[in-house]
């Protein structure tokens, strides 16, 4: 402090007053023993908590004699200094851990007046004293002085008095700080008579330093305020907020405050000192306000309860000193009603009754506590007001209540007095905080609500979005490598287990028993042709729902694909169903839960189909229609029944009903392809002739030389239209033009197939047909060489229903095959399978080419390619190795048709007469001489460049020349002659001289030892349609 300031002492009755305050205060308070309390911090140090009020520390010692006494009554308010609020997070930690905690510490020297020097604790001639509970937060301290007016009005204190009480206060707190607690309780002090009220030293004023912290007024316990006698009327007055009232308008004897917030005890209580019978003399004596005299709380400040969550109820020590003394009973009057009204609020109303003054605006709180506490109000209102508040009224509705029942304005306008910091400036202490936390909790209710929300959207977009959509494109990976191109061997052993890796990642992970993804993986499968892998999967899907409509159907569709072999392979053994029978089963049982269903039945109808019962199969077509006249798949069944049937006239009735219908780019573009294919195969021929067979007459079926070209290019527009890139169109274009005799184009169309399908086998075959056709045998080979490879991955769109394979891989087969047999003497093969064109003369290398030939053959038909120049062919490299016997089974293979021929008829004569089947040999050799001498007969004149007539007349010589030398060896002189001499006449009508007849003329019926065979005549015809090599 500045030398300038002044300081004073509280008298008991001022201090009283300030005690009365600090009850007013929230918050349970245990009580400090004495050697904690004793540790006050000196002046202008922080103490317990930062910045708290110590008003202990700024009582200055007054004048031994001290001013007259003067009516008027002193302002102390302005010795309490304004303070900051500490941190909103230690205010926290001291609400929780509660006010004793904080050390109260006593100064140890007393700051004097100026111009003297301070006094020492220690030194103080003061009786030990009980010090009282540790100061209160810095929240009481400012919920304190927010609440109290800009002044208080004490009540007159007594010169003499006022300074013995400032020198008592100095010594029992540097005894209690050295020495042992001592108990209070059983110290007396006797007063004697107060017969006169004290009188307030006039014009005391004690500066207030704006540097200086004042200390808590909480240094004075609240037990120490029991334990302190209650003031008479004279002394203490109600109190007022405003201007106090004068002493003579005080009752003589106040009544007693009731304890609203504890139960009220009477007993024991001393009898309030009469300050009006005090003496100057006994006043001066009057014990230091330090001291508690055993006085309770209720009779010291009138009109407050007792507070006992508040209050220790730990001993105090007894001083022996001074006896106490002696006051008068309270006299009951209506703080006693109100008192015993309210002593059944429990312990949890006061709470709430607490709380919700913290919630209060500070004017309005301040009201209510003056109301309640001072008496200004009947006890009735009081407990009304109470209930009120308990019952959460609204702010307004009590302010309401009190402006009434005071007949004055309360002023709740909202915000803190400029620069003071109170405690109620918090925001969870004001009206504005408290809606901003309605608001905030009704924010954080919606924000909760949406984050549940979200995390149950989440959690069913997980479970019912993202795990069926990650099961999907998983089994989707899965079913294209299944699919993917690739060797058997090697890349679809891999591509298997990398399919089968994602599926158990999706049975395990993302959808258990996954039936989509079985069903596709056993379509797959089938598609890829790997039967035992697609039916483990459809029988899996089977076990986990017997009654699913996809795998009854799948199951069917299985069983109807599935090729005999496979299927006696992995049935059971009792099992005597066929694969048909069974398919069948399936799609019944389809029909049994679903009927009408048009997978089941027309996978019933294309069942009948392939049993061969054609009228079943027609009407369970016949029901799809009847069910949807304008269904794509009973169409499509139907028409793929007659073409199946060969039922042309069906076939172009249905085919214009669908262009009628506008239906024909509707059908599948296997199915059209497949109808174009049908049209090509009907070109015109000697057997087949659609215009007689048929009656077919529109130009819209057929052209003028009787070909269905129109019909075929017109199922070809509509498939482009509705698939401009669909490979299989530009193969069908290459074979139409191939009919039509159009090499170039077809070249054009074949190279176009490759381009939108490189691996297109029937693409690369006709692309390799075309080179044989021009007489390029290698660069043919090359690509059936190719195409045999494209074979074993085939395009999906090959696998599909209605696809109709145009090429054969038994065909390409036989194509590579006839390029080594008609080019065995201008190929050169290398061991790289490579073909090389080179001339060979050597005979040893031509017959390395038949045998590659014949290589070539036998895989064709292991491919299930069958054809008259096959079969001849191969008969012919057989019976050149001298297998006559081979040769005459490969000839006799061949078809009604072809045997016949005459080229045969002299193959085999020949194979006979090897086989000394002398007989079978001549039969042969007179059956081809009745035909083509016949065809000799109708010729006027030959022409020897003429290869027809080449063939007639030199197959007569040969024919004539071999009958001969049977009827050598059977010794039939004439008629060996005459056949002799035929054979030389009609080799000279083509100019050529027949050198085996005139040798065996010459040699025949000779004496000799040993007989001589006649000579054969083995030039039998180089290939059906190619007499000679040199045709070729």
């Amino acid at each position: 402090m500045g030398d300038s300031e002044e300081r004073t002492a509280y008298t008991p009755e001022e201090q009283n007053e300030i005690d009365r305050i600090l009850g007013l205060l929230p918050g349970e308070q245990t009580e400090k023993g004495p050697a904690e309390a004793a540790q006050v911090p000196p002046s202008g140090e922080p103490g317990g908590f930062e910045d708290e009020l110590d008003l202990s520390s700024d009582l200055v010692e007054l004048d031994e004699t001290p001013p007259p006494a003067s009516d008027e009554i002193e302002d102390i308010t302005d010795i309490i200094e304004m303070v900051e609020e500490p941190p909103a997070d230690e205010v926290a930690d001291l609400e929780e851990i509660g006010f004793d905690e904080a050390a109260v510490e006593v100064p140890t020297e007393i700051e004097a007046p100026p111009g003297e020097e301070p006094a020492a604790l220690e030194e103080a001639p003061s009786p030990p004293k009980k010090v009282g509970k540790a100061r209160t937060s810095i929240e009481e301290l400012d919920e304190l002085t927010s609440m109290e007016p800009e002044s208080v009005d004490l009540q007159d204190v007594s010169d003499d008095r006022y300074v013995e009480e400032a020198e008592a206060q100095r010594g029992p707190i540097a005894e209690e700080a050295a020495g042992p607690e001592e108990s209070i309780d059983s110290f007396d002090m006797d007063l004697g008579p107060i017969e006169e009220p004290f009188q307030a030293p006039p014009e005391v004023h004690i500066e207030k330093e704006p540097e200086f912290d004042i200390g808590a007024l909480s240094d004075i316990s609240v037990e120490e305020m029991q334990d302190m006698p209650e003031a008479g009327a004279a002394d203490i007055p109600e109190i007022d907020l405003g201007d106090m009232v004068p002493e003579s308008d005080l009752p003589s004897s106040p009544p007693p405050a009731a304890d609203f917030m504890g139960d009220f005890q009477d007993e024991g209580i001393p009898e309030p000192l009469s300050m009006e019978e005090t003496p100057p003399q006994a006043r001066r004596a009057a014990p230091s306000p330090d001291l508690d005299i055993g006085m309770e709380q209720e009779e010291i400040i009138p009109g407050i309860g007792r507070i006992e969550e508040a209050v220790s109820t730990e001993e105090i020590p007894d001083v022996e000193e001074e006896p106490p003394p002696e006051v008068e009973k309270p006299r009951k009057g209506r703080a006693r009603a109100r008192e015993e009204e309210e002593d059944d609020l429990s312990e949890r109303d006061i709470k709430r009754l607490k709380k919700a003054l913290l919630l209060f605006h500070p004017a309005l709180r301040k009201a209510v506590k003056e109301a309640i506490l001072n008496d200004i109000l009947p006890p009735r209102d009081s407990r009304q007001l109470i209930d009120m508040i308990l019952s959460g009224k609204s702010e307004e509705s009590i302010n309401r209540f009190l402006e009434g029942k005071l007949g004055r304005s309360i002023d709740i306008s909202e915000g803190p007095a400029p620069g003071r910091r109170v405690l109620t400036s918090r925001p969870e202490y004001t009206r504005e905080g408290l809606e901003r936390q309605k608001r905030l909790f009704k924010a954080t209710r919606i924000g909760a609500i949406a984050a549940l929300a979200a995390f149950t959207v989440t959690i069913l977009s997980y479970q019912f979005i993202y795990k069926p959509v990650m099961a999907k494109r998983l089994i989707k990976e899965g079913v294209a490598l299944i699919r993917e191109q690739g060797d058997p061997v090697t890349k679809k052993v891999k591509d298997y287990e990398k399919a089968e890796t994602l599926f158990s990642r999706v049975d395990n992970d993302y959808a258990k028993d996954y039936l989509p993804g079985y069903n596709a993986y056993g379509r797959a499968y089938l598609d890829r042709r790997e039967f035992e892998l697609a039916l483990g999967k459809l029988e899996r899907a089977n076990k986990i729902n017997p009654v699913d409509i996809e795998t009854l159907n799948n199951l069917g569709y299985f069983y109807s694909r599935v090729p005999e072999g496979v299927y006696n392979r992995i049935k059971k053994a009792d099992e005597k169903e066929s694969r048909l029978d069974k398919a069948i089963k399936y799609y019944k049982y389809v029909l049994n839960r679903k009927p009408g269903n048009e997978t089941a039945l027309y996978g019933i109808g294309n069942a009948y189909m392939h049993l061969g019962q054609y009228v079943k199969a027609r009407q369970y077509y016949e029901d799809i229609l009847k069910q949807d006249s304008k269904s794509v798949v009973g169409h499509s069944g139907l028409l793929n029944l007659y073409i199946e049937r060969d039922v042309m006239p069906r076939v172009m009735s249905i085919h214009s009903d669908l262009v009628d219908k506008k239906m024909l780019t509707d059908l599948p573009s296997p199915l059209l392809g497949k109808l174009a294919a049908y049209y090509i195969g009907k070109k015109r021929t000697d057997s087949v002739n659609i215009r007689v067979d048929y009656g077919v007459q529109s130009t819209r079926f057929k052209d003028p030389a009787d070909n269905p070209f129109p019909a075929a290019k017109a199922v070809l527009e509509a498939l482009h239209q509705k698939d401009p890139h669909y490979a299989q169109q530009y193969v069908l274009y290459a074979r139409l033009n191939r009919g039509e005799g159009n090499l170039k184009l077809m070249e054009n169309y074949a190279e176009k197939a490759c381009k939108e399908m490189p691996n297109y086998f029937a693409a690369l075959h006709l692309l390799g047909e075309y080179h044989y056709l021009v007489k390029e045998p290698a660069k043919a080979y090359g690509l059936f060489r190719e195409a045999v490879k494209a074979h074993g991955s085939p395009p999906d769109f090959t696998l599909e229903d209605f696809y109709y394979k145009t090429e054969n891989l038994g065909n390409t087969y036989f194509l590579m095959g006839n390029i080594f047999y008609y080019f065995f003497d201008k190929v050169r093969y290398r061991f790289s399978d490579e073909l090389e064109e080179e001339p060979l003369d050597a005979e040893l290398e031509q017959q390395a080419n038949y045998t590659i030939a014949r290589e070539k053959y036998e895989a064709a038909l292991k491919e299930g390619f069958e054809s008259p120049e096959l079969f001849y062919n191969l008969g012919r490299i057989d019976y050149m190795n001298g297998r006559y016997e081979a040769a005459l089974n490969r000839w006799l293979a061949l078809n009604e048709e072809s045997v016949d021929s005459p080229e045969v008829m002299l193959a085999m004569g020949n194979a006979f007469y090897h086989l000394d089947n002398l007989q079978a040999g001549r039969g042969e050799y007179l059956k081809l001489i009745s035909i083509f001498e016949r065809q000799a007969e109708s010729i006027s004149k030959v022409f020897p460049d003429r290869a027809d007539h080449v063939k007639i007349f030199q197959t007569l010589a040969t024919a004539y020349n071999n009958l001969g030398a049977i009827y050598e060896l059977r010794k039939d002189e004439t008629r060996s002659n005459v056949s002799y001499w035929k054979a030389i006449d009609y080799a000279k009508r083509i100019d050529r001289e027949n050198e085996f007849a005139r040798v065996n003329m010459a040699r025949a019926f000779k004496e000799r030892s040993e007989p001589i065979r006649p000579i054969l005549d083995e030039n039998i015809p180089f290939s059906l349609g190619v007499y000679s090599k040199e045709m070729r």
